[in-house]
């Protein structure tokens, strides 16, 4: 369905609190009852969205909120003027019969065989081009002993709804190499399932692999990864030296509300359109929207226990919160975090609209990676401002983009060797921007700065 104009239903209100606004009413009639339809909805400046049916009988109501169609929306201007067609598509899939197969239950047995727990050698991965482990390379408690007998090792935990990787291919090229020769080689990933299963039941798959060692080990990790980083610290089986959190929702994200399940998806999908992933990592992605929308469908007060750690106010986060590290805290915290700005009008920035009251990388907000709110004493909260690195505003960091700037690597990557903690700030070395003109701003020289989109 192809609409060249639309006008609102008067005082009609869309269903859901991360848009409330006039929305588009489109009726199907069903032919029988063995399908599932679902409606993906493009906008003209690249905005995907997903909206739900209501069903009666063989009759699905769709509530298509006018915010989304890139025309009508408060703030964003008119986009289906400047930008094209807003395009309205409608998918269709068979009913499932079984009850395990529906809602979360059969989100999570995909998940778990999709993205199953692997402890595995970063470097060998990447340089063997491969975007996953086979299983043959998951580590046991006695592998884990023996790699990291030689000294410090680095250990990198991803992020929602996605895999090592995916989260870190930034890393890859120099920055792994000096990172790899900080450590000697012991980089080590851990991927592991994320929407369906909770922080606590991945730190049980990664202590079962993993044992004490005599040497440090210390974690880079992207946001809800964050999580199960500070649940290690609390059980105190692994030796912990550095944490460095990046994009973390320490203090949870308003995007993790279950409510809100419809913007985390659209914001997963319009991410995937718009920005430059690899193809390797973007069927992954565009696999786990479809198997979401497909839960969503199918239970409409399905719930995730993955995503629902992040809630702020989550057993999760309180747990933390009020728990001090089992592990000396000679640990050093460190955060990487982002206030994510845009000319009006930008994709994502008008699907979280409205959900987030502060500054936020449009996933977490910026204050959260390095506050807590209620933290104890003992459990490293809030981070010192010394060892927190803010990106500069004008970049543009969204909470997937983080990797993409020499300059957060750069700060990373000293981090590790052991370089002194610096406060906040642009950094001005011509090596940390070398081949990035064409999408990076220049810090060195004033008359070549502009802003560059997330892409």
């Amino acid at each position: 369905m192809v609409i060249d104009r639309a006008d609102p239903v008067p005082g009609a209100r869309a269903q859901g609190p991360e848009d409330p606004g006039p929305y588009l009413e489109v009726v199907v009639e069903l032919g029988d009852d063995s399908q599932n339809l679902v409606m993906l909805i493009s906008s003209g400046d690249g905005l995907l969205s997903w909206v739900v049916p209501d069903r009666s009988g063989r009759t699905a109501r769709f509530a298509a909120p006018m915010s989304r169609l890139g025309f009508g929306g408060p703030g964003m201007g008119n986009y289906f003027a400047s930008s094209g067609r807003t395009i309205l598509s409608l998918l269709t899939y068979p009913v499932a019969q079984e009850l395990r197969a529906l809602g979360a239950r059969g989100y999570r047995a995909w998940e778990k065989k999709r993205h199953p727990s692997i402890l595995f050698h970063y470097p060998r991965l990447i340089s063997a081009g491969r975007s996953r482990p086979a299983p043959d390379e998951d580590m046991d408690s006695s592998d884990w002993r023996r790699a990291t007998a030689g000294g410090r090792s680095l250990l990198l935990v991803h992020g929602t709804a996605s895999r090592s990787s995916a989260a870190f291919s930034d890393l890859a090229g120099q920055s792994l190499a000096d990172v790899c020769r900080s450590y000697g080689g012991r980089v080590f990933a851990f991927d592991h399932p994320t929407v369906s299963v909770s922080p606590e039941d991945n730190v049980a798959e990664l202590l079962s692999r993993i044992c004490w060692t005599e040497h440090p080990v210390d974690i880079v990790c992207h946001s809800r990864g964050g999580l199960v980083a500070r649940l290690l610290a609390v059980r105190g089986h692994m030796n912990i030296g550095k944490i460095v959190f990046v994009g973390v929702p320490n203090d949870g994200t308003e995007l993790a509300d279950p409510s809100n399940l419809n913007a985390f998806v659209d914001t997963l999908t319009t991410a995937a359109n718009l920005m430059p992933t690899p193809q390797r990592h973007l069927k992954d992605v565009l696999a786990i929207v479809l198997r979401l929308v497909r839960a969503m469908t199918e239970d409409a007060l399905v719930r995730f226990d993955g995503l629902a750690s992040m809630n702020p106010g989550s057993p999760t986060l309180a747990h933390l919160a009020r728990t001090p590290t089992s592990v000396p805290l000679d640990t050093r915290l460190l955060a990487v975090t982002s206030e994510y700005t845009s000319p009006g009008g930008d994709p994502l920035k008008r699907i979280v609209n409205g959900l987030f009251s502060r500054p936020n990388d449009l996933v977490v907000p910026t204050s959260g990676v390095a506050n807590v709110t209620g933290a104890v004493a003992g459990t490293g909260f809030p981070i010192p401002a010394h060892s927190v690195f803010q990106t500069p505003e004008f970049l543009a960091v969204w909470h997937c983009g983080y990797f993409r700037f020499p300059e957060v690597r750069h700060r990373i990557v000293r981090w590790l060797a052991g370089g002194d903690e610096v406060a906040g700030g642009a950094c001005t070395r011509l090596e940390c921007w070398s081949g990035w003109d064409e999408h990076a701003t220049c810090l060195v020289d004033p008359a070549r700065r502009r802003r560059p989109s997330y892409r």
